[in-house]
């Protein structure tokens, strides 16, 4: 086969940003999309997101890969970009400009903006009664700001969470004992970043629970714990392991409700429980690791794939 006819046949791109070695969260992915391409029942591209030149020429979208001209462009492409520092001024328009061209992003563009932002998730569920964590943040340099929320009548207790509003894989994640604790940091803080004060869940400390949502339905619960530290994050990236627990319907059903109201069709949503066993709304997650168990991979690819037959 020739590569112009093996590129006409493309009818999906796994856009990712490239990095070595290859993202470990993916790889489970990647590999069951070259099993699956195998049999023919696709064949998809890997495409890294650093390799796209976008613009209009001539009055119409134009999109460039490694200096080609795109022009057999496939129906769907699975966009899996983690914890990049350049997502909102680079690749989100990236992303929307493959959509405005036709193609169907698995995440949107606007799901993944979305996500860049604990703060922005919380604000977009609060009128919808999902239970969270009270938080407190501000609207000015930290060095000022992060201080001003220790004023609020009624504020958060301590020891409290100050949590950077657009981190992922639990980093700039710290358990501050007190106020002054707080005072003492936020000068030491970059004062481009936005932080939150969050209250602590003490019955969580060292676990959450990462729910999996893939079209609309919930693929499984899991219990992130973590055992080789006393640090308040549980992430696999930091040393946390992963169990897969049993959840309810009412628990499913508030996970798809957040995975709806952000506009994610594939996502993985964190969540707290307090003393009471409630589940408290922690974060959404775009492009979420899928070494949860040995089924996520098929799932995700057969929401894919019903996402290119409607297309």
């Amino acid at each position: 086969m020739s590569e112009s006819e093996s590129a006409s046949k493309v009818d999906l791109w796994l856009v990712w940003y490239k990095k070595s070695p290859f993202p470990p969260a993916l790889d489970i992915l990647k590999c069951q999309l070259d099993k699956r391409s195998s049999y023919g029942e696709f064949i998809y591209r890997l495409v890294a997101i650093q390799d796209l030149v976008i613009g209009i020429q001539d009055g119409k979208p134009v999109i460039y890969v490694e200096g080609e001209r795109e022009e057999n462009l496939p129906k769907v492409a699975f966009i899996y970009i983690s914890g990049n520092p350049i997502l909102a001024s680079h690749i989100v328009p990236s992303i929307r400009h493959l959509e405005i061209v036709g193609i169907r992003c698995i995440n949107s563009s606007s799901a993944h903006s979305i996500c860049l932002s604990k703060l922005e998730q919380m604000q977009r569920l609060v009128h919808a009664n999902i239970p969270m964590p009270d938080t407190l943040t501000y609207a000015t340099f930290t060095k000022d700001g992060l201080p001003s929320v220790l004023k609020v009548p009624k504020g958060i207790e301590f020891p409290a969470i100050v949590k950077l509003a657009g981190g992922s894989s639990g980093k700039r994640v710290m358990l501050i004992p007190n106020k002054e604790t707080v005072q003492d940091i936020a000068c030491s803080l970059n004062d481009d970043n936005l932080y939150l004060l969050q209250r602590y869940i003490r019955e969580s400390h060292g676990t959450h629970v990462r729910v999996m949502v893939v079209g609309g339905r919930v693929h499984g619960f899991y219990r992130n714990t973590n055992t080789s530290n006393n640090r308040v994050q549980s992430n696999r990236n930091l040393g946390g392991k992963r169990e897969k627990i049993e959840g309810n319907e009412a628990f499913e059903e508030l996970s798809v409700k957040i995975a709806n109201i952000l506009g994610l069709d594939i996502a993985g949503i964190d969540f707290v429980e307090d003393g009471e066993g409630q589940k408290l709304f922690l974060e959404a997650n775009s492009s979420p690791g899928f070494k949860c168990d040995d089924t996520i991979a098929d799932t995700v690819i057969d929401f894919i794939l019903k996402c290119r037959d409607s297309c």
